[in-house]
């Protein structure tokens, strides 16, 4: 349970960097923040949010552009959510993105849906203009229709299905396949025209092929100019094949939080307030000085946590932040000697 919400409001002068990066637009002007009937409010000029407690949740409310006058409701959102347990074993299928960017093609996978791993990438001079086919199934090492030369091997089932954009015709359905290792069976229909990024899902089922994996290939020239993606195993081991050859890619896919405890589990009890944190007059932090003091946290350190944690605050901040809290708060230090927040007001 949070004993408080407190909305830290860092004071430049003592805590950021002596030079500020420009910003491309018009001056955002000073930051300023305010906790007042349960509404939380922390923005400039350029952008500016909302949270809400209702109920004794914190909830987001909006995010709103100073620069284009849009806002954008976030109304039912979660402010974090934390992981607590793994994701059950995930399915035999492979997510796979197809993206014709501006100076390159590039192939990105993920197991479940969530974050994605970029497993090839080739110049987009290779593969000039748009594709004319998007043919899905098994298919030999030039992306056609074309039985392997040798045995059959064992019959298996796979599927391939296009997630995105959505289509009309022979690729709006799932593409089952039911055939020998070694043989071929496709669909296909024309490359929807526009289009920047496939995005398709295989399941490599009980299908025994390797080469002939169930796939989808992109087709600028039959033959000569084309990019084709299977599924040689169902552990996410990709074929990339080009005219130039087959590759085969093991790509780590990491598994994307579960996030199975959202913040609206939690109940905050008293009113929010504002803190601003600044070091004392004539203090500067270290961190501001260009000389910060990192911390690794030994294995004795992390031995005297297992029995509980305590912490006198909880500062929440952005995953991928640039300049992360921990580094300029030093672990809370100005917190704590700066601030010197009361027990009762504490998160």
């Amino acid at each position: 349970m949070l004993r408080a919400f407190l909305l830290p409001a860092l004071v430049a002068s003592g805590l950021l960097a002596a030079e500020d990066i420009p910003f491309a637009g018009r001056d955002p002007g000073p930051a300023s923040a305010e906790a007042k009937d349960g509404v939380l409010r922390i923005g400039n000029a350029a952008l500016s949010a909302e949270w809400r407690i209702e109920g004794g949740v914190l909830r987001p409310a909006s995010v709103t552009s100073g620069l284009g006058g849009s806002k954008v409701d976030q109304s039912g959102a979660e402010v974090f959510r934390l992981t607590s347990q793994s994701r059950a074993p995930g399915s035999s299928e492979t997510e796979v993105s197809i993206t014709l960017g501006d100076d390159r093609v590039v192939v990105s996978a993920t197991k479940d849906g969530f974050g994605s791993t970029e497993v090839a990438s080739f110049p987009r001079s290779d593969f000039p203009g748009e594709p004319r086919l998007v043919r899905l199934g098994k298919m030999d090492l030039s992306a056609r229709a074309r039985d392997h030369a040798g045995e059959a091997g064992p019959v298996g089932h796979a599927s391939v299905r296009l997630v995105q954009p959505t289509v009309q015709g022979k690729l709006a359905d799932v593409f089952q396949i039911e055939v020998a290792a070694n043989r071929s069976t496709v669909v296909e229909d024309v490359f929807p025209a526009g289009a920047r990024q496939l995005t398709f899902r295989i399941d490599k089922g009980t299908d025994q092929g390797m080469s002939w994996a169930p796939g989808l290939a992109l087709v600028w020239e039959d033959g000569v100019r084309f990019l084709l993606v299977g599924a040689r195993n169902a552990d996410g081991t990709l074929n990339i094949t080009t005219a130039k050859g087959e590759r085969e890619v093991r790509p780590q896919l990491a598994e994307y939080p579960l996030g199975d405890i959202p913040a609206s589990a939690f109940k905050v009890e008293g009113a929010p307030r504002v803190v601003s944190i600044a070091p004392s007059a004539g203090k500067t932090s270290r961190f501001a000085d260009g000389n910060p003091a990192p911390h690794v946290m030994t294995e004795r350190e992390r031995l005297a946590l297992l029995g509980g944690q305590y912490p006198s605050a909880v500062l929440l901040g952005c995953v991928d932040a640039r300049v992360p809290p921990e580094v300029v708060l030093e672990t809370m230090k100005i917190l704590e000697e700066e601030v010197n927040l009361r027990e009762e007001t504490r998160v």
